[in-house]
């Protein structure tokens, strides 16, 4: 290949790598922000129904004793719902996660910035072939993190 070539062969590359990890970056910040809110929502609905149900159970002498202790019991229920839902779905686990996936890729799109400031020639291929290893490790630990949530989520007992 020629010294041309190579340029070019190096320049996509790295622009293809560029590309790549800003997408991923944009596409795990997207689900970091859905599971913040996600874990944030589930933390308090969780807290707030618990704390109106205790409340509920403990009003003595207003009427309605009966309806008082039914809507504690659907609050109860309710509350039982949430946390099994948030503890299967792990929102927390996924935003912290998605954070440290998110700021990896971001540090690795970083390094290739800095690479690419040398100029053209200044940068090997190998360098390059780096920064997209470094990428895939991201990535695959990642999925590795997902599904050993996902089967330690789907034992029984």
């Amino acid at each position: 290949m020629t010294d041309a070539g190579n340029l070019m062969s190096k320049s996509a590359k790295a622009s293809y790598l560029s590309d790549l990890l800003l997408s991923q970056a944009k596409d795990f910040s997207k689900k970091r922000a859905e599971n913040k809110v996600k874990a944030l929502f589930f933390k308090l609905a969780v807290t707030s129904l618990s704390g109106a149900t205790t409340v509920l159970l403990g009003l003595q002498g207003i009427g309605h004793q009966n309806d008082l202790r039914n809507v504690a019991l659907l609050l109860s229920a309710w509350v039982t719902l949430l946390s099994t839902w948030d503890s299967f779905f792990n929102h927390r686990g996924l935003w912290a996660r998605y954070t440290a996936t998110c700021t990896a890729l971001r540090a690795i799109n970083s390094d290739l910035d800095y690479l690419l400031l040398n100029g053209d020639g200044a940068y090997t291929e190998q360098q390059i072939d780096e920064l997209y290893d470094r990428y895939r490790s991201v990535i695959r630990d990642t999925n590795e993190w997902w599904n050993h949530e996902r089967e330690g989520n789907g034992k029984t007992g």
